[in-house]
């Protein structure tokens, strides 16, 4: 069987890059406020943005980049490797909503469609997808 060979593994598209044009689709998908959010290192940990279901429901979504996961599969030990690792979550995420916001324009899904797993309740402090992989709601058996 053939290795699998990981996206963007050595791109060079610095995260600031990735995260700018993240914001310029989501725009394009219907988001109306797009902002970061930071860990404890103040590095950017994500995208939280809003877009309307429908008139006067407007839910939040938070896309987490999960730096440190893809550091940790990536056996990221230097600062350079951890820069590389950063680099490539930032633009595995950007490829994933250029995707998603490709077949929106296509009408292939809806915009909420697309996103639902990363709504995001404020008060709960966690995804609909956190929430539904935890079981404090069922929706998966």
């Amino acid at each position: 069987m053939k290795e699998y060979r990981i996206k963007n593994y050595t791109s060079g598209v610095s995260p600031a890059k990735s995260i700018a044009a993240i914001e310029e689709l989501l725009i394009l998908a219907g988001a109306k406020q797009i902002s970061k959010f930071y860990n404890d290192s103040m590095e950017i940990d994500g995208i939280i943005f809003q877009m309307p279901l429908k008139p006067g429901v407007m839910p939040i979504f938070k896309l987490p980049s999960k730096v440190k996961n893809v550091a940790r599969i990536m056996n990221a030990r230097t600062e350079a490797q951890k820069r590389q690792a950063e680099c490539t979550a930032w633009k595995l995420l950007h490829d994933w909503v250029s995707i998603q916001v490709s077949m929106i324009k296509l009408e292939q899904i809806e915009s909420v469609e697309a996103f639902l797993p990363y709504v995001y309740d404020t008060q709960e402090k966690r995804t609909l997808f956190e929430s539904a992989k935890d079981g404090k709601i069922k929706l998966l058996n």
